[in-house]
């Protein structure tokens, strides 16, 4: 005990000769033994800690405490799965043995294996219901599923049963900014600053709060503080990317995503950043290859449901090349825009041999995708075992590294047609007068994180009302469609018999012009070729690029931008002038 005793102390070797001494007194003691092997773990002497627990477990194999010290070190070894082994042994031998819960939870967690890791840790609170690291483990669980609510709920209970865990409050910090709680965000981040002013994990937490709240300068404080306590924090220098890239300076973004690969070349998160860096800046081809690391980087937004067994199974996951003879089934991720801008591929795929592609995608973008060239088969499958067979497969969102595109290359002809009949249906619906039909969308999906950057209301929209010879014809959906009532005029509104794409394309294609904020209206109103205008956010998205009126994207595109976050006042009075100069049909 007199070796436990200075091991808590931090005096490993004087620990090693405590123990050692006792062993001396007593060759067979299993604790003793099992201590010694814990101690050479911390010393990092990984061959030593292991021999002396497999010695302990050779003396009494029924000793599960040994196991699971044994599991640790072969854990810290890289065999995660012997690891496994052993704490399943230890829960064999005593199913309440909380450790073995608490780390089989750890592992399988690390594994991917979320379903498993939640069993283990709430079997470990079910017999210690106030431990607050198992609770911590929990919350863990949560955030890579993308389960804010759940996290706060784990968080918080880690620090009700232990108010001085800092990590816990840090940890909650994180979830509740993900939660949209910004403001309780930052209390929770301060509380544990607190408690332990040096955490550089901490304050990255209090720098994505701060950004949060668009206060890039204090974002960067944060940022640089935690570089003066931990120069070598990958983690820091990802987070000031992302606060320099959102106020604007990419430059300094890049350089700080490159310094955080170099401090760890797994840290998928800055490379995907990086990624979006490079994409931002036209350099498909380093661009799209870095932001093939999104799978590893946001698992819970990436890697969900049906996704996380296509993302898992690599062996047929199509990374370019011929496709000859093989079924290929193309897989949506992300946000329906960004599938609606993907599906210009697809009749590549067919050039490069593909006998057969299915498309599984939402189901409101079925029937536009029915009319694809190149495309077999939409499938309206609820899971992988209920889809057509395939040979391999591939995310949407990958398919411009897969064809390997370039900035020179991008298929830029309309691709998305809309059936005459369709046309017809919808044109008897939109009145034909001397004037300009001009079809409105102002906001996109609130539920996204950065949502109340790139949208408005149709209050902010009024000084486009005042334009004269314009019939305005709403295509907003979701639950922005019910502030239409700020319309200041006249506006037609058939959005309730719009079931889908289709239908929306098919009234798009009666309108003269569009004007949307940064939402998949874009994407379907470019993809067919329609006179499309953007009000694009200040920091832009990386397919807008950084400056210019035009897209490489779509031909039809025109960009206005932002100068300054949440300022739309000047692009709205540019679009007006504009507007104005549109012609008219007589």
């Amino acid at each position: 005990m007199l070796g436990v005793l200075a091991q808590h102390e931090g005096k490993s070797d004087a620990a090693v000769a405590l123990i050692a001494r006792a062993l001396e007194l007593d060759p067979d003691y299993v604790g003793a033994r099992s201590n010694l092997g814990l101690v050479y773990l911390s010393m990092g002497r990984l061959e030593v800690a292991e021999a002396e627990l497999r010695k302990a477990i050779e003396i009494d194999p029924g000793a599960d405490s040994a196991h699971v010290n044994l599991a640790l070190v072969l854990r810290e070894r890289g065999n995660a799965a012997a690891a496994e082994a052993e704490l399943s042994r230890a829960l064999s031998l005593n199913p309440q043995n909380i450790e073995a819960h608490n780390n089989l939870g750890s592992l399988c967690k690390d594994g991917g294996r979320l379903d498993e890791a939640e069993s283990h840790y709430r079997a470990a609170l079910s017999l210690r219901p106030h431990h607050a690291s198992i609770w911590q483990n929990l919350g863990a669980v949560s955030v890579a599923r993308g389960d804010w609510g759940g996290a706060v709920i784990s968080f918080q209970a880690a620090t009700q049963a232990d108010p001085s865990a800092a990590d816990a409050w840090s940890g909650l910090g994180f979830a509740l900014v993900r939660a949209g709680r910004v403001g309780d965000a930052e209390a929770a981040c301060r509380q544990a600053l607190s408690l332990r002013p040096d955490s550089p994990d901490t304050l990255v937490n209090l720098a994505l709060v701060l950004k949060s709240q668009h206060d890039f300068v204090a974002a960067e404080e944060v940022c640089r503080r935690a570089i003066e306590i931990d120069p070598t924090h990958s983690g820091v220098w990802a987070q000031l990317g992302t606060v320099r890239q959102a106020d604007g300076n990419v430059v300094d973004a890049e350089a700080c995503y490159r310094r955080a690969i170099e401090l760890d070349p797994e840290m998928h998160g800055a490379r995907y950043n990086l990624g979006t860096m490079q994409l931002l800046q036209g350099r498909y081809d380093e661009g799209f290859a870095l932001a093939e690391s999104r799978f590893q980087a946001f698992p819970e937004s990436c890697a969900s449901g049906h996704r996380a067994r296509l993302v898992r199974d690599e062996r047929r996951r199509w990374s370019g090349g011929p496709l000859t003879g093989q079924r290929l089934l193309v897989w949506s991720e992300q946000g329906l825009g960004d599938s609606l801008m993907m599906l210009r591929f697809v009749p590549m795929l067919s050039r490069l041999g593909a006998a057969r592609i299915v498309l599984w995608c939402e189901e409101p973008l079925h029937r536009i995708a029915q009319h694809i060239p190149g495309v077999d088969a939409v499938a309206n499958a609820e899971g992988v075992d209920s889809l057509p067979a395939f040979d391999l497969h591939c995310p949407i969102m990958s398919l411009p590294f897969c064809v390997r595109i370039s900035a020179d290359s991008i298929p830029s002809e309309p691709y998305i047609h809309v059936p005459t009949d369709a046309q017809l249906k919808w044109a008897t619906h939109v009145p034909r007068s001397e004037g300009v039909s001009v079809g409105v969308v102002w906001a996109g999906n609130p539920a996204l994180r950065d949502d109340v950057q790139r949208s408005v209301t149709p209050f902010d929209l009024a000084p486009l009302c005042a334009t004269p010879g314009v019939r305005w014809i709403s295509l907003q959906k979701g639950v922005a469609a019910a502030r239409i009532a700020q319309w200041q005029g006249p506006i037609l509104d058939m959005m309730d018999d719009c079931r889908d794409f289709q239908d929306s394309a098919a009234l798009i294609a009666n309108l003269d012009l569009v004007i949307s904020v940064d939402t998949a209206v874009v994407h379907l109103a470019g993809a067919m070729g329609k006179p499309v205008w953007l009000l694009n956010r200040a920091g832009s998205e990386w397919r807008w690029g950084l400056t210019g009126q035009h897209s490489p994207w779509y031909p039809s595109l025109r960009i206005f931008r932002q100068r300054q976050t949440l300022d739309w006042a000047p692009v709205i009075s540019e679009i007006a002038v504009e507007l104005a100069r549109f012609p008219v049909k007589h």
